[in-house]
């Protein structure tokens, strides 16, 4: 079985409060420690940014750029951040990819995407790269609304199935389309039906990619008994 990809260096401009960093990895796994204030949080949030969507944080773009003086000053100048990448399975360096992430002077309000140098999209990058995370944040997961873990388990989808954070938004795109016409009244049966079929198919993608990804877990926790731990189970 092939080795999945993972970050061999990582760079930061002048993200959150790092003016510039560079790290090597190298496969194993990484512990990060450190005084309150000293970047850990800024650092991860980098990493999950390199995955489809907000980040771990959910932040705006230009709260994620550095500040040239002091970041309680309000009229201080702010950078353009940016990140960037190489992933690759060995130490040879002619398979690695590089991919990149950041705002722009032409358009600060929108996050770029590259991948060698070309411009990408949020469905590249995660054919890519599947990354997850649980922080202290999350941890009423299991004890807050369901729509919070589906949230969860779709992220988890996307190590599995590329096209699982596009489909969801096509259909929330037709569920929204629906309501409308529901409100007005679906004046258009023809549109109203099209619609209904879509819901239906990508409701059914969506679904299955839940219950393969739930089933995938319950086979690795089964895989990993072991008689000093309680057993779990997962259902969908």
């Amino acid at each position: 079985m092939a080795r999945p990809p993972f970050i061999k260096s990582l760079r930061l401009i002048d993200f959150r409060s790092y003016a510039k960093l560079d790290v090597l990895f190298d496969g194993r796994p990484v512990v990060l420690y450190g005084k309150n204030g000293a970047g850990k949080t800024n650092l991860l949030e980098a990493i999950s940014l390199l995955s489809p969507g907000r980040g771990m944080r959910r932040a705006k773009l230009i709260d994620l750029s550095r500040k040239i003086t002091q970041p309680n000053d309000p009229t201080s100048p702010l950078k353009h951040w940016g990140i960037t990448a190489r992933l690759g399975t060995d130490n040879l360096e002619d398979d690695d990819i590089k991919l990149s992430t950041g705002q722009s002077p032409e358009a600060p309000t929108r996050r770029k995407l590259r991948i060698d140098g070309t411009p990408a999209n949020s469905r590249d990058m995660a054919e890519l790269l599947t990354i997850n995370w649980l922080s202290p944040a999350q941890d009423k997961l299991f004890t807050g609304p369901a729509s919070d873990r589906r949230k969860f388990l779709d992220r988890l989808c996307l190590a599995h199935f590329a096209d699982h954070g596009r489909i969801s938004l096509a259909y929330e795109r037709a569920r929204m389309e629906r309501g409308r016409l529901l409100n007005d009244g679906p004046q258009d049966r023809v549109w109203y039906e099209a619609l209904e079929k879509d819901l239906a198919n990508h409701g059914a993608h969506i679904a299955r990619a839940r219950v393969n990804t739930v089933n995938a877990l319950e086979h690795e926790l089964a895989d990993s008994l072991s008689p000093a731990f309680p057993t779990s189970s997962l259902t969908l």
